[in-house]
């Protein structure tokens, strides 16, 4: 059984996965600048673009009777405006995704359809659900990707009384957010 959610809505028990199609790696943008005089240009980096994910499945339950209330399911979990977390076959990583084109359920017979869902990853990389935080004093955090490649941290904050600010630091970068 493929796990699959979606919205915090859990479609493992809903539905036969039939294939999920994910880039290996974010299609990569080059950077350069054209120098008038010089043959060629020069590079200035890279960037990753968003991840396309497309998602096709079969709709069967087990009780013919339960095909209409699995359809609805389906189409809540998919029904938003803003990214959701999407995990799909491991519990543990989640990459954020909107949906975007038609989602079409093409009913192949009766009490059983087809089900093909396109997202878009605008933030192209998996982040973790464990928690990695080190404390090293009252006021100071340690935050440490311990992932294969470096990612912009999702951090939140929960402050118990009032606070004028919050800082935080990149150590690496010698950046502070205030």
């Amino acid at each position: 059984m493929y796990y699959l959610n979606y919205n915090n809505i859990d479609l493992t028990d809903l539905v036969k996965v039939r294939e999920v199609e994910i880039p290996s790696l974010p299609t990569m943008q080059h950077s350069t600048k054209e120098v008038f005089e010089r043959d060629g240009d020069i590079y200035n980096g890279l960037t990753y673009k968003n991840r396309e994910i497309r998602i096709t499945f079969i709709i069967q339950p087990d009780d013919p009777a339960d095909y209409d209330m699995y359809v609805n399911d389906i189409k809540r979990a998919f029904y938003t405006k803003d990214e959701a977390p999407l995990f799909c076959g491991d519990e543990t990583l989640y990459i954020m995704c909107v949906p975007v084109d038609e989602i079409y359920i093409n009913e192949l017979g009766s009490g059983c359809a087809e089900c093909e869902v396109n997202l878009v990853s605008y933030d192209p990389y998996w982040y973790s659900t464990e928690v990695q935080l080190e404390t090293s004093t009252a006021r100071t955090f340690t935050v440490t990707n311990n992932g294969d490649v470096a990612t912009l941290a999702n951090i939140g904050i929960g402050i118990s009384s009032d606070s004028t600010f919050v800082q935080l630091e990149n150590k690496n970068k010698k950046k502070k957010i205030l």
